[in-house]
């Protein structure tokens, strides 16, 4: 899909061209999921080979979250689309996954949100080539036993909090850039096993590579490393 992003053709001036306006979205079961993906014509029939796609969306969360999805593990795509509020009071999120599993959320704009993308106990999602700033408070959050998820190709800036990892374990973070957050990234929990994650030097901050590291001892930091 080739779109033309031009910022001042959103709500009220008229929808962004190449993205098709809607209201938001919220799915609540797998049942949902299929009725909704019925009703709306969307692509697939939630089977890993065939997964539900939802895609090519303009939404305004400035009434609801832009696409709120709980209690699901059918197989999904969330792609380009562009979901951000244009309001003063920013109350709503981008992209909301609370008890999801097997989705994945690419190359989406998830912009002036109270926060970007949130996964909350999700597991098992990708997260891929999405573009998150201008958010309240955080750009990408995976919260509460939200693990073994695959954050990639994300560019994260300009939000308070660019990526969070908050009580979950196992994740990947591969090739994402974030720039000019109040505070880029961040991992916290109250065991230790939420500090295990994949998270290597090709993930970067204001251009410099993130050193993730975790029980090591005897390790030298010097004039010589790029960081």
């Amino acid at each position: 899909l080739n779109v033309l992003y031009n910022p001042w053709l959103t709500e009220p001036w008229g929808e962004i061209i190449g993205f098709t306006a809607h209201t938001p979205i919220s799915i609540t079961s797998n049942s949902d999921f299929a009725s909704q993906a019925s009703s709306e014509g969307w692509a697939g029939d939630g089977t890993e080979g065939n997964p539900y796609i939802i895609e090519s969306y303009d939404i305004n969360t400035s009434k609801a979250d832009g696409i709120y999805i709980e209690n699901t593990n059918v197989y999904f795509i969330i792609r380009n689309c562009m979901i951000y509020d244009n309001s003063e009071i920013r109350w709503n999120y981008g992209i909301y996954l609370q008890d999801v599993q097997n989705g994945e959320i690419d190359n989406v704009t998830s912009h002036d949100n109270n926060e970007g993308i949130l996964l909350i106990n999700s597991s098992s999602n990708n997260i891929t080539r999405c573009n998150v700033y201008g958010n309240t408070w955080y750009g990408i959050r995976l919260s509460y036993s939200s693990n073994n998820n695959i954050v990639s190709d994300c560019t994260v800036y300009n939000n308070y909090d660019g990526i969070f990892l908050w009580d979950s374990a196992n994740n990947i973070l591969q090739d994402n850039v974030l720039e000019n957050n109040d505070k880029n990234f961040g991992v916290d929990g109250e065991d230790i096993s939420y500090y295990y994650q994949d998270i290597d030097t090709s993930n970067t901050i204001n251009g410099k590579p993130i050193y993730y590291i975790i029980k090591q001892s005897g390790l030298v930091f010097d004039e010589n490393m790029d960081i």
